[in-house]
């Protein structure tokens, strides 16, 4: 019983996840209803973050203690980013990602999170730490590729210029950061949802591309 109640736990989570993606498409897509889906496009965001947690099997003071840490390191260095220029380079947070702090929007920390956790997932049977880390740390350089001028034109974040080089070099090591505090914590465990998760928001936003 506790088994098929497991199954089917992730089996509506599979579900969810691709529903949601494809009505955010669907909306964002359409030219009459883009104004009403991109102010809740931070909804999407917390809503991938609640599927994480929800289907993790081992949670405990350890996982929920990273999220905070996951949660304050990605938040001041954007917070930096963002007030400086020193990290990331010379830009500011749009209007559709809801309420900011110190000019960043309370999701990003989230978004930071979602994608560290997911990226992760990938690499977790490679015996190697530094490779798992690594690894990790370059598919969050590529998501964020991805992301960019989706970002840009759906009013996101914008830049002052052309997207620097020294963006992805900061996105790199702050996930790498991370990255090595989740793995020496021992919490990146086997979960399909997490790569699942990943792959549709790289699809979401590889289709955006063209929209």
């Amino acid at each position: 019983m506790k088994q098929y109640l497991i199954k089917n736990k992730f089996l509506f989570v599979y579900l969810f996840i691709l529903i949601f993606y494809s009505v955010g498409v669907i909306g964002i897509s359409n030219n009459d209803l883009r104004s009403y889906f991109l102010p809740l496009s931070w909804v999407i965001l917390f809503m991938s973050f609640l599927a994480l947690v929800f289907t993790r099997e081992t949670k405990g003071k350890s996982f929920y203690f990273f999220l905070l840490i996951c949660y304050f390191i990605s938040m001041l260095t954007e917070a930096i980013g963002v007030n400086t220029g020193l990290l990331f380079g010379t830009y500011e947070y749009g209007a559709n990602l809801g309420f900011k702090i110190f000019g960043v929007p309370l999701i990003i920390g989230v978004n930071w999170t979602v994608l560290i956790i997911s990226t992760a997932a990938f690499f977790n049977k490679l015996k190697n730490f530094w490779l798992r880390v690594i690894l990790s740390s370059l598919l969050m350089v590529g998501i964020d590729f991805i992301m960019e001028p989706v970002a840009i034109k759906m009013d996101f974040w914008l830049w002052d210029g052309a997207i620097p080089f020294y963006n992805y070099i900061c996105w790199f090591l702050t996930s790498f950061l991370i990255h090595i505090i989740y793995d020496l914590m021992k919490l990146n465990r086997p979960n399909n949802i997490p790569r699942f998760l990943f792959c549709i928001l790289a699809l979401f936003f590889i289709i955006l591309n063209f929209v």
